[in-house]
């Protein structure tokens, strides 16, 4: 896996479907990517974190070393309860091919409508970190 295998394209916009294919063992299924195994992540020093806020089921796919302390501190600005429904240890590529894939339930920033897509984006990798 080189810098070949990612194309930068003409709006200046990485592609990372190949790094995201390569390290995760992604497969296309029905326009959901599900992962097929998550392999050794012993060496990944991050968390791409699904923190949705309980009223407004708006999720904030983010990163973060520590998923827990970065709740902890949203928690603080926000008035509503929030809490996180998924976190997997990974490569910080991660987020940056999630925000892509979800774009079309974008609202602002790192924050989405929480749409089927990525409903069953979480249950799938929930189901599968439960089988193992």
């Amino acid at each position: 896996m080189g810098e070949d295998d990612i194309v930068v394209s003409r709006k200046g916009k990485r592609d990372y479907t190949k790094v995201n294919e390569y390290y995760h063992g992604y497969k296309r299924d029905t326009e959901l990517w599900a992962p097929e195994e998550l392999g050794n992540v012993s060496g990944y020093r991050c968390y791409v974190y699904f923190i949705q806020c309980d009223v407004t089921k708006r999720v904030k796919i983010g990163l973060s070393m520590d998923p827990k302390d970065r709740l902890k501190k949203m928690q603080a600005m926000c008035p509503t309860e929030l809490s996180i429904i998924y976190q997997v240890k990974t490569r910080s590529e991660m987020e940056e091919v999630l925000h892509e894939r979800f774009a079309k339930y974008r609202l602002h920033g790192e924050w989405f409508e929480y749409g089927e897509e990525i409903k069953q984006f979480v249950e799938l990798y929930k189901e599968q970190n439960n089988a193992k």
